[in-house]
C-alpha cells in the first residue's frame, strides 16, 4: 500500500517559494538603483528573503514527506534530504493516525520501540495506511499507561512552546524598536543627506538588525521541530486514556477506537432490557490548559444489526473490545 499525499502539502511551501524568489528578484532591482535610499531598501529585502527562505526551507523539512509505503509488514517511509527509512512491524510500538482539519488532509504517527517517533504529514488516505498497519501490530496493554505523567508532560511542553512565541514577538518588537531609533537618531533624512555619524547609526542598526534574525531563527526552528513531538504526543495521551477510562455498568457488547483515540464508541445493551442496544461515544480533547473529557449516548436500537447500520463510528475505527478484557 502506498500513501497518497495532498497536493495542497507541497503547494503552499512551493507558493512560498517563489514568495521568497519575488522578494529576492525585488531586492536586486532596487540594490541596483543608482539612488542611495532605494539600494539600501534592496539590501533590506534581499536579507529579509534570505531569512524567510531559510525558515520555510526548515519548515519543509519538518513537514513534507515524499513517499510512504506498507509492504511485507515493513513501513518504508522517505523525507526531505534524508535516506529511506524502513521499520520492521516488530520495530513499531504503535501507529496512530489523524486529521488535519484546517488542511483538509492527516498525519500517520509511528511510534517506535526506542521511544522516538516518525511523523508523515499531508496524507489523504491515512486511515487506510494506519489500518493496515495495526493489523501487525499487537493490542495495547492498560497497565503500561502512566495518564496523570503524559498529562503533565505533554502541558509543559505547551508551555515551553508559549514562552518560545513570546520570545519570537518580543525579538519582532526589539527589530521595530532599533528601526524606530535609527529613523529618530537619523532625523530622518534621506542618506545622500547623511553625516559620518547618520552612517555611524546605520552601520550600528544593520548589525543589530542581522543579529536579531539570526536570534529569532533559533526559536523558530525549536517552535517547528517540538510542534511535531507535542503532536506526536497528543494520540497517546487520548489513547491512554481510552484504555484507561472507566467503563460504564451496562453490558459491554463491543468497543471501537477511531485511529486516533477520540472518541472510543461502546456499544452496550440495556441492563434492565437485553434487547434495547445503544452507543456510547466518549471523546476527550484538550481545551485552555487542560485535558477535559465528554460522553454522548445514541438512540436507543431495538436489534444489534440496526445499531450496526445506522451508526456511522466504525468507519476510521477499530474493535479493541478483547484489549479491554484482558486489561
Amino acid at each position: 500500500m502506498i500513501g497518497v499525499f495532498s497536493p495542497k502539502n507541497k503547494r503552499i511551501f512551493v507558493m512560498l517559494f517563489f514568495i521568497i524568489i519575488a522578494f529576492i528578484a525585488l531586492g536586486i532591482f532596487l540594490a541596483l538603483s543608482a539612488d542611495i535610499d532605494t539600494r539600501f531598501g534592496g539590501y533590506i529585502f534581499i536579507v529579509l528573503a534570505i531569512f524567510l527562505f531559510s525558515f520555510v526551507f526548515v519548515g519543509a523539512y519538518y513537514r513534507l514527506s515524499w513517499s510512504v509505503r506498507v509492504d511485507d509488514k515493513k513501513l518504508y517511509v522517505k523525507h526531505l534530504l534524508q535516506k529511506q527509512k524502513v521499520f520492521n512491524h516488530a520495530d513499531i510500538d504503535d501507529v496512530i493516525a489523524y486529521r488535519q482539519a484546517e488542511f483538509g488532509f492527516g498525519t500517520l504517527c509511528i511510534y517506535l520501540k526506542d521511544g522516538t517517533s516518525v511523523l508523515v504529514h499531508g496524507l489523504l488516505n491515512y486511515i487506510e495506511l494506519a489500518t493496515y498497519v495495526k493489523k501487525f501490530l499487537p493490542l495495547i496493554k492498560k497497565k503500561e499507561y502512566d495518564v496523570s505523567r503524559m498529562e503533565k508532560d505533554y502541558i509543559d511542553k505547551k508551555k515551553k512552546n508559549g514562552r518560545l512565541i513570546w520570545t519570537v514577538v518580543l525579538l519582532c518588537v526589539a527589530i521595530a524598536v532599533a528601526i524606530a531609533l535609527a529613523i529618530i537618531l537619523t532625523s530622518g533624512k534621506n542618506m545622500n543627506d547623511f553625516t559620518q555619524n547618520d552612517f555611524i547609526v546605520i552601520y550600528i542598526f544593520i548589525g543589530i538588525f542581522i543579529s536579531l534574525l539570526a536570534v529569532i531563527f533559533i526559536p523558530l526552528v525549536k517552535l517547528l521541530r517540538d510542534s511535531n513531538i507535542i503532536n506526536s504526543s497528543l494520540p497517546l495521551i487520548y489513547q491512554a486514556k481510552c484504555y484507561c477510562a472507566p467503563l460504564p455498568a451496562n453490558d459491554i457488547i463491543a468497543i471501537y477506537v477511531s485511529l486516533d483515540y477520540s472518541p472510543r464508541t461502546i456499544i452496550t445493551c440495556n441492563n434492565l432490557n437485553p434487547k434495547e442496544f445503544f452507543c456510547i461515544y466518549e471523546g476527550f480533547m484538550y481545551w485552555r490548559g487542560k485535558f477535559v473529557s465528554f460522553s454522548e449516548v445514541s438512540e436507543r436500537y431495538g436489534s444489534y444489526s440496526e445499531l450496526i447500520k445506522k451508526e456511522k463510528f466504525k468507519t476510521g475505527s477499530i474493535e479493541v473490545t478483547q484489549a479491554f478484557i484482558d486489561n
